[in-house]
């Protein structure tokens, strides 16, 4: 008679009458032992990862670690079940997936429950820090911020992190600019990024290649540029950073 399994953590169904029941029973005790207890650790530097339907199936808790040189992919089978995922490498981002589904995108030093609903990774919650939480470093500059202005100043109280591409992060000025308009990100007086909002527009959009690290007693500011605009006015800033 032909193995039968169960539809999604393929354990071997007992065949009628078997002469030894104890080993596919306990094979199947050990194969849903390990499914929610069991852990699974990871390197990811330089490429994505793919698992294995074992490795997927038998790790419920999936540890991330490396220095990431790119946003990557944590590519897992397409099995129905719930797992976890922290992602304690540094520098990017990684994309939890299936191989041709959408996914969830984690920062680094995150914790999330997610779910394999057979076709694409989900949430089942939201995202938490290893490290911390989400922290944002705002502003508002009522009136046309003048050439060179400063837009934004904080002193740093705890240690921060401003990820990479700033994803989250938001400027947005009340009355849209005649001209584009960029306004360069410092840190402690060096230049890490920028954002800008092009002409006739509203919301910037920004550039920042790579993470930064804030210390505290740090400083960071948001510069106008160097021409006033002609109508640019009431801009606020909210750079979101996580506690580290």
């Amino acid at each position: 008679m032909a193995d039968v399994f169960s539809p999604n953590l393929l354990i071997k169904h007992l065949q009628p009458s078997p002469s030894q029941p104890d080993i596919p029973v306990n094979v199947a005790w050990d194969t849903l032992d390990l499914a929610f207890t069991g852990m699974l650790s990871k390197t990811v530097t330089v490429a994505n990862v793919t698992l294995t339907s074992t490795e997927f199936i038998q790790s419920y808790f999936h540890r991330i670690s490396g220095a990431l040189t790119a946003d990557r992919s944590y590519i897992v089978p397409v099995v129905k079940r719930p797992f976890t995922v922290e992602h304690g490498g540094t520098a990017h981002n990684l994309l939890v997936k299936t191989p041709s589904g959408t996914g969830i995108t984690l920062v680094p030093g995150s914790v999330q429950s997610l779910y394999c609903d057979g076709t694409n990774v989900v949430p089942r919650g939201p995202a938490t820090t290893a490290t911390g939480s989400p922290f944002v470093l705002g502003s508002f500059r009522q009136g046309r911020p003048g050439a060179n202005d400063l837009v934004l100043i904080t002193d740093i109280l705890i240690p921060l992190s401003l990820p990479s591409g700033l994803t989250g992060s938001r400027a947005k000025a009340r009355t849209a600019t005649t001209a584009d308009a960029t306004f360069d990100i410092r840190q402690n007086g060096v230049s890490k990024g920028s954002f800008t909002i092009t002409a006739g527009n509203q919301v910037g959009t920004f550039t920042f290649a790579s993470p930064v690290s804030l210390a505290v007693n740090d400083d960071v500011t948001v510069v106008a540029p160097a021409v006033q605009d002609a109508t640019l006015a009431n801009l606020s800033v909210s750079l979101l950073a996580y506690r580290t």
